[in-house]
C-alpha cells in the first residue's frame, strides 16, 4: 500500500516546517530545494508545485512566522486589560515563540548575508511587520504623528529581535524574568509616544 496522500494545505504546512528547519540550520545559501524536499518527505516536482523557487519558499517561511507573531500581538492588544498588561502579553507571546520554535525565530531575526534577493525579501517582510506594530500603537496614541508611530514600531521590532537572538545565543535565562524586563522597557517607550521630548537637567 502506498503512502497516504496528504491534503494540499497539510502538505504545504509540512514543507514550510521543513523549510524553516533547513534555512535556520544550513543558512539560505547552503539550503537547497532538494534538501527541503527530502526533509518534507515530498518529491521535488511536488515541492515546486507549491513554491516555484527557493526564494519564494523563503519568503513564505518568513511571512508565516511574521503573521503568527502579528496575530498574537493583535490578540494581546485587544485583551480587556490595561495597556501595560497588553504589552506584556505581546512580549510573552514573542518570547514563547523563541522558546518553542527557535528555528522559526532565527529565520525571522537574522537577515541572510551574501544573497541580495534573500536579504531584500527579509527586509521587506520586516517592513510589513513594522507597519503592523505601528497600527497597534496607534490605538494607544491615536493623535501621535505617523512618523512617531513608525519610528517607535521599528525600535520595538529591532529591540525584540535583538532580545530574542541574545536569548537564543546566550541563555539560560528564565523566560518570565526576561519578559518582565523587556515588557518594562517597551512599556516605558510605548507610554511616551505621545509625550514631548525627554526633559534633561541642565
Amino acid at each position: 500500500m502506498g503512502k497516504k496522500r496528504l491534503p494540499p494545505a497539510e502538505r504545504r504546512l509540512r514543507i514550510l516546517e521543513a523549510g524553516t528547519r533547513t534555512f535556520a540550520r544550513m543558512g539560505y545559501g547552503e539550503a537547497s530545494m532538494e534538501e527541503i524536499a527530502r526533509a518534507s518527505d515530498v518529491t521535488k516536482p511536488v515541492l515546486y508545485d507549491h513554491f516555484n523557487s527557493k526564494e519564494a519558499l523563503f519568503v513564505a517561511v518568513l511571512e508565516s512566522v511574521r503573521d503568527r507573531l502579528l496575530s498574537e500581538g493583535e490578540k494581546a492588544s485587544q485583551a480587556p486589560v490595561s495597556r501595560a498588561r497588553q504589552v506584556r502579553a505581546a512580549v510573552e507571546a514573542f518570547l514563547t515563540l523563541a522558546e518553542d520554535s527557535p528555528d522559526a525565530m532565527k529565520i525571522l531575526v537574522v537577515v541572510p548575508r551574501g544573497n541580495p534577493q534573500a536579504a531584500a525579501a527579509a527586509r521587506a517582510v520586516q517592513s510589513t511587520a513594522v507597519l503592523g506594530i505601528a497600527a497597534m500603537l496607534k490605538r494607544t496614541a491615536p493623535d501621535a504623528p505617523e512618523w512617531r508611530l513608525n519610528a517607535a514600531a521599528q525600535f520595538i521590532l529591532s529591540g525584540l529581535h535583538a532580545i530574542a537572538l541574545w536569548w537564543l545565543e546566550n541563555g539560560p535565562v528564565e523566560k518570565k524574568a526576561l519578559v518582565d524586563l523587556t515588557a518594562t522597557l517597551l512599556w516605558n517607550g510605548v507610554s511616551a509616544i505621545e509625550a514631548g521630548p525627554v526633559q534633561t537637567g541642565s
